[in-house]
Parts: C-alpha cells; structure tokens; sequence
C-alpha cells in the first residue's frame, strides 16, 4: 500500500509541474496512452457505480439521459480502446513505413478533440442528450484527424505494400463508421443504425485491429526477447480469422446467432495454432514477453465459448453462456492484450529496461481473475442464481487494478525519457 502512496504522490507532482507539459506532448503515445489510462478508470468506475445502483440497495440506479447499457458499451468499444490503437500506430507506423516522425501539430488537434469530446460525453449523461450528441461530434472529429494523420503516412511512404497498414487503415476507417453509426441512432432512433454500432464495433474494428497488432508484434516482440527465435507470420490465418470475424458478425446482423459456431470454432483453432507458432509456453521465460502470449490466448478460449453457445442454440434454442464469450474476448483478450502491450510500449520508448516489475505482474494476473469473475457474472440465472454479485466485484477489482497499473504508468508520460533521447 506504501508503494501504491507513493506513486500515487509522484502522479500528482507529476500534473502540478507545468514545465512537464511540453514533454507530454513530445510523442502520440504519450498523450494517448495518458487519455486511455484515465479511462481504463473512468469507464468502470461509471459502470460499478451504475450495476451498485442496480443490484444493490446502496442507491438508485444512476438517472441518466441516454440509456445506460449503451452508455457502457459505446465507452468500452469507442472511447477506451482506440486511444490505445491511435498512440501504438501513431508511433509504430513512421517506422514501420520508414518515414519522418508525426510532428506535434498533427497528433495534438486529434487528442484534444478525443478528449473534449469524451468529457463532453460524462457531463452530457448526467444532463441532457443534446450535450451527449454535440460530445460525439466532437469526438468523431478527433478520429477522423487521427485517421487522416495515419492515411497521410500511408500514402506518403515510397513503399506502400505493408500487408498489416492496408489492414489496419480499412479497420479503423470502419471504426470511424461504427462510431457515425452511434451518433445517427441518437439523432434518428433508428436501431439498425444502433445494432452496426454495436456488432461492427466490436467484430468488425475492435477484434480484427487487436488480431492485426497481435499478428504483426508478439512474434516480433518475441524474437526481441528470445535467443533462436524464429518469425513466422502466416498471411493466412490472418485472413482466415479476420473473415470469420467478418462471417460471425454477419450471421449477427441477419439474426442467425444459432450459426456464428461455423466461424467461431475456425478462428478459435487458427488461434490456439498461431499460439503454438510463437511459442507459448517459451514466453514465461520473459514475464513482459509472457503476458502477451496469455492475453493472445484468450482469444481462441472466448471463441470457443461463442462457439459452444451458438451451436447449443442450434441444437436447443436456448443460449447457456449469456454475453460470457463477449466478456472472455473483451476482458481476457482485448483488455490483457492492451494492458501488456501498453506496458511493453511505454518501458521501452521511456528508454527503461523491458522488464516487468513484481507490481506490474501482479496487475496483470489480477485482471485475469477479473476476466473469470466477469465471465461467472454473465452465466444466466437459470442456469446459476445470484451470480450478478460476480459482476459488480470484477467491476469493483477492475478499478482496484488500473488504479495501481496507472499510478505506475502514467507519471512516466509527464517525464523526459531516462536514456535523455527525444520522445
């Protein structure tokens, strides 16, 4: 708790020091990765107060002036993750394409406007839905900056046949349509526009870019850590998954949930093989390394729970896992995946050693019980009574973990780097 004390004094030091300012805007992912730690917090606290409110007799549920299921889910698929995605691709792309840095006035303009816009949201539930709407336009703005930042290296590149930019530049362009899609069923209430926002966002930008990332940076990462290792990225099975990624989320939309399983079991497969490929169980010599490849394996595990839902729906119309695959995917593998990779990325462009700390481990373990917890919640009560109580506590352990991951972290977006390199 002492060590949680004093992190939590140099975080504070850290916002009172205004010469800090200049070098917090010194490179994309500090700003972004600083906004996305904020709302790894943020985000559940808002939702933990919400289910309190729900399941318990602490206090109503919270008045809000747009419903508060969507609320949780626009926050989670459009206002968290995609922080994390712009400050990683904002950094990595230049290198990747082998141009110039993105210079400050390009990423800047995109993260005030996220900001804004996300805090523009948070007052705007609590008062009125036009604030909510106005909060949206803010925030698509800042996407599409961003989005035009990352379009304007891809093309200005003298080589442009990277496989993974192709991809990821039509993923995030589909996620600028999905968030549309939210701020088109506010001002419409026309659901359809609310159903893309919600099985695009998830199945069509937020899964296929964090399988790109993951394609193109844990064997990387691990030829960086491991001595004889050697890449292999099959082009193959990155296509395969991101069409049944693809397939899934049209069997969805056509309301044909019962044969998602045709997908789900052939991504889940692809999956556990890529794992095998970079060498899962060679990771926990590297504990930083290690994290990646659990968060990855996730992936086929929340795919197989889909699966195994979908053709129990097939067989007996009736679903037995609730939204459990979709917390196992989320929470397991996009929330793992971006708290190992986050951690990963700021060590090493910090110029600190890549080497997890004692503390850092321990957050990351602790998120994996928030991941099983989460997944108990989502078991329906015919099944097992009483189980929401699962879900309040990995809300409430969830904040516990990003509490402490962020007292950690994100004082070192304020500083200078270590090594006395720019950036």
């Amino acid at each position: 708790m002492s060590e949680f004390k004093a992190h939590s004094g140099s975080l504070l030091s850290g916002f009172m020091n205004i010469k800090n300012i200049p070098v917090f805007f010194s490179a994309p992912h500090r700003v972004m990765f600083f906004a996305g730690s904020i709302q790894l917090i943020l985000v559940l606290l808002f939702w933990s107060i919400e289910l309190a409110g729900r399941f318990t007799s602490l206090w109503a549920p919270l008045p809000l002036s747009v419903p508060d299921t969507w609320v949780h889910v626009f926050l989670m698929i459009y206002c968290l993750y995609p922080f994390f995605m712009f400050g990683f691709l904002m950094t990595t792309y230049p290198k990747w394409l082998n141009t110039d840095p993105i210079p400050v006035q390009s990423y800047v303009p995109a993260y005030l406007l996220l900001v804004a816009g996300v805090v523009l949201f948070y007052i705007g539930i609590f008062t009125t839905k036009l604030l909510v709407e106005i909060a949206l336009i803010l925030f698509l703005c800042g996407w599409l900056v961003a989005l035009v930042v990352l379009l304007n290296i891809y093309f200005s590149a003298a080589h442009r046949n990277s496989f993974f930019e192709h991809i990821l530049s039509s993923l995030i362009t589909i996620g600028f349509i999905g968030g549309c899609s939210n701020l088109l069923w506010l001002l419409s209430g026309n659901d359809v526009f609310l159903q893309f926002s919600i099985i695009g966002g998830f199945w069509l930008f937020l899964l296929p870019v964090l399988i790109t990332v993951s394609h193109r940076m844990i064997p990387f990462f691990s030829s960086m850590a491991l001595e004889n290792y050697d890449i292999k990225r099959p082009f193959w099975a990155l296509v395969i998954m991101i069409s049944c990624l693809f397939g899934h989320a049209l069997l969805t939309i056509l309301s044909r949930p019962q044969w998602t399983f045709i997908f789900d079991f052939l991504l889940a497969g692809i999956a556990c093989y890529l794992s095998w490929l970079w060498g899962f169980r060679k990771s926990f010599k590297v504990p930083l390394l290690a994290m990646l490849h659990i968060a990855f394996l996730w992936l086929p595990v929340g795919m197989l729970m889909s699966g195994l839902q979908s053709l129990y729906l097939y067989i007996f119309n009736e679903l037995i896992l609730g939204k459990a695959p979709i917390h196992a995917i989320g929470i397991g593998f996009a929330t793992s995946l971006v708290l190992a990779m986050a951690t990963r990325v700021t060590l090493g462009h910090s110029g600190r050693n890549l080497i997890a700390a004692r503390f850092t481990i321990a957050c990351f373990w602790l998120l994996q019980l928030i991941a099983v917890f989460r997944i108990f919640g989502d078991i329906p009560q015919t099944i097992l009574p009483n189980m929401h109580h699962w879900t309040l506590l990995a809300g409430i352990l969830w904040i516990f973990c990003f509490l402490l991951w962020a007292s950690q972290f994100t004082p070192i977006y304020l500083k200078p780097r270590v090594d006395g390199k720019p950036g």
